[in-house]
């Protein structure tokens, strides 16, 4: 019996820190304003000419702060990744399909791509040097960096240049070295 006080103590030190912990994730998710994602356009896109490339969808950040992960739209869960480039065809405009497992599936329009560079880490993962394809879009008033790892290391060259060349499409400067 002399130990119940010290057990109650640490219980309810233990249920204060995970309501603390919650209430601090609730709060960062709402912090980012990220309106609505784009939606992949009606109309089912021709098949692109080269297969998606496998990987795993790292996280989003806001641009130029690896470290601060954005929770809203569900953007902070990590997740397996079919990444497509699908170029502008007959109407749709082109962008980069990232198809989720376990998450919601992002689009990224080409025309909202600032850049796209190649870093050896974000929140959530670091990696051997340029392991990370990211991208840097944006989504309203806000600029964003989403962090992709290749399952192949001879796909991200591929996958930088296929994406830089919807840059180059739509006009936008990207870094050509990556």
């Amino acid at each position: 019996m002399p130990y119940v006080l010290p057990v109650l103590l640490l219980a309810a030190a233990t249920a204060l820190i995970l309501s603390a912990m919650y209430r601090s994730w609730r709060r960062r998710a709402r912090g980012v304003v990220v309106t609505d994602l784009p939606a992949l356009p009606a109309g089912s896109p021709a098949a692109p000419a080269d297969p998606p490339v496998e990987g795993v969808y790292v996280s989003t950040t806001i641009a130029g702060r690896p470290w601060e992960r954005v929770l809203a739209q569900g953007l902070g869960a990590r997740s397996a990744v079919d990444i497509q480039v699908l170029p502008a065809r007959a109407g749709l405009p082109g962008g980069v399909l990232l198809t989720r497992r376990g998450a919601r599936d992002v689009f990224i329009p080409a025309g909202t791509i600032h850049d796209v560079h190649r870093a050896s880490g974000m929140i959530g993962k670091v990696v051997d040097t340029d392991g990370l394809v990211v991208i840097t879009w944006q989504v309203g008033e806000t600029l964003l960096d989403t962090g992709l790892r290749t399952r192949y290391g001879a796909d991200r060259a591929r996958l930088h240049d296929r994406i830089h060349s919807l840059l180059v499409a739509t006009g936008e400067n990207a870094n050509p070295e990556g």
